[in-house]
């Protein structure tokens, strides 16, 4: 359409050119005129006739416009240099014509196209466009000092747009509090909220402002299913590396076991309803590490057959509650307490019959040094099928796992066994197992190594993006 426009512009050029006492003209005019006007080098079917601002010349001014289009290509510019030495009548206007400075030169002075010099002079959209850019005017003129055209002007918005960041405002006011990143580091902490607390409604938890008209009966945006990059359903007791998940947690103490369970929800998440499907588990992370949301009000569970169970962040008691009295979703042996979030240590305290029983603690991480390995055995048996799995973990100087952390890994792999996999427990990832490259998951990942045929050692090797890299030596026998 801007292309239109800048015909448009010239064709009322030429039209002060066919009436030379233009000052006293007034549009529309009183009868119509015609003009000619040829097209080279409109692919793809662009029509000229119907568009808006040919349809509005005609409609203003009483301008009708003849178009030939005289192809593209060489081909097209081959009928143009025709038409120019044929002797018979030329045209009105040439548009689109990719004449180098040369041939608009040579065209001018063999009087095949007038100067627009003295036309131009006064045109005022013409010359701001001169004043946005200085050098426009000197690029058009030629150097007999005539100016043979108008020159085509466009705005490429995909040059001055393609590097720039886009982000999802409704994921920002849901993740971020409506503020939008503005250093690198915010920016890598709401991406890490985006890879991990399913912005798009996909998981089997999510929250809603008091009064969302989404938040109605059986309203849960999952129900249709988890479509791609979706891995697993998210809902298990172990994800695929292994690791327990909270409801694994809460299993195990649904069945006997004395142990506390603590968990913590992002605070992003405060006084929002949660909404979960039939097989669904809270939201909640085994974590008390939420960069950027200090001094905000959070919400914890505790999972526990005890009787009671005291909450304390950084060695202060938040008070003690009674089974039964906060529950979460009406689920049986679980407390809700409301905290403020302060770096430092979550710790919840079991007690039955006055008594401690158990107690569990979160302490908030640093940012990720290094990378750990940790094997689940020391050696494989040479028979080409055993396999070791070796834990990978990013953690900080004091040696804890920075459960935000989300890094590029690559593990290789030398000796007497494989790398058969290589992957993290993200549900949503498009990345691929068996490449030796993965982005760590809530600061852990899983090398697994299958043993060859013959003894000796294997070696694993895994590097972390920007921190470095960690080795553990596994035998392989007989």
């Amino acid at each position: 359409m801007k292309r239109l426009l800048v015909c448009l512009l010239a064709l009322m050029l030429a039209l002060a050119v066919a009436l030379p006492a233009m000052a006293e003209v007034t549009f529309p005019l009183d009868e119509e005129v015609t003009l000619t006007a040829v097209v080279l080098g409109m692919e793809g079917g662009v029509n000229y006739e119907s568009s808006y601002p040919v349809q509005w010349l005609k409609e203003k001014a009483n301008i009708n416009l003849d178009f030939i289009y005289a192809g593209s290509g060489e081909d097209g510019k081959t009928k143009l240099n025709l038409m120019l030495y044929s002797g018979e009548k030329l045209p009105d206007v040439f548009i689109n014509t990719r004449w180098s400075k040369a041939e608009c030169m040579l065209y001018g002075q063999e009087g095949l196209v007038i100067p627009l010099n003295e036309y131009l002079a006064d045109a005022p959209n013409w010359n701001k466009l001169n004043e946005l850019s200085p050098a426009r005017l000197g690029d058009l003129t030629m150097s007999d000092g005539n100016i043979y055209t108008y020159g085509d002007d466009n705005e490429c918005f995909h040059c001055s747009h393609q590097a720039r960041m886009w982000i999802y405002q409704p994921w920002v006011d849901l993740l971020n509090d409506g503020k939008l990143p503005e250093t690198t580091d915010e920016l890598y902490d709401f991406l890490m909220k985006v890879k991990t607390q399913d912005p798009n409604g996909n998981g089997k938890a999510t929250f809603y402002e008091s009064g969302d008209p989404k938040m109605k009966e059986g309203a849960s945006p999952w129900l249709g299913g988890s479509p791609f990059p979706w891995r697993t359903a998210n809902d298990s007791d172990f994800d695929v590396t292994g690791a327990i998940r909270p409801q694994g947690v809460y299993r195990r103490i649904v069945f006997g076991s004395d142990e506390t369970g603590l968990f913590s929800y992002d605070p992003a998440n405060f006084g929002k309803a949660e909404v979960l499907t039939p097989w669904g588990f809270p939201g909640v992370w085994d974590s008390w590490t939420w960069r950027g949301r200090e001094g905000k009000p959070v919400d914890v569970l505790v999972i526990s057959a005890a009787e009671e169970v005291e909450l304390r962040v950084n060695g202060e008691s938040l008070g003690r509650k009674k089974a039964g009295e906060a529950t979460v979703h009406d689920m049986p042996l679980t407390f809700l307490f409301h905290a403020t979030y302060a770096p430092g240590t979550l710790e919840a305290v079991s007690y039955r019959g006055g008594a401690e029983v158990s107690r569990a603690q979160l302490s908030t991480a640093g940012a990720p040094v290094g990378v750990r390995l940790v094997p689940e055995s020391e050696d494989l048996r040479a028979d080409g099928a055993s396999l070791a799995y070796v834990r990978v973990e990013l953690v900080d100087a004091s040696g804890a796992v920075v459960p935000d952390a989300g890094v590029a890994l690559t593990a290789e792999a030398e000796g007497a066994a494989s790398l058969l996999g290589f992957g993290s427990g993200n549900p949503v990832t498009s990345e691929n197992y068996t490449r030796g490259a993965f982005t760590s998951y809530r600061g852990t990942a899983l090398a697994v190594l299958r043993a060859g045929c013959e003894a000796g050692e294997v070696r694993l090797r895994v590097t972390a993006d920007g921190l470095g890299a960690s080795e553990t030596t596994l035998a392989v026998r007989a």
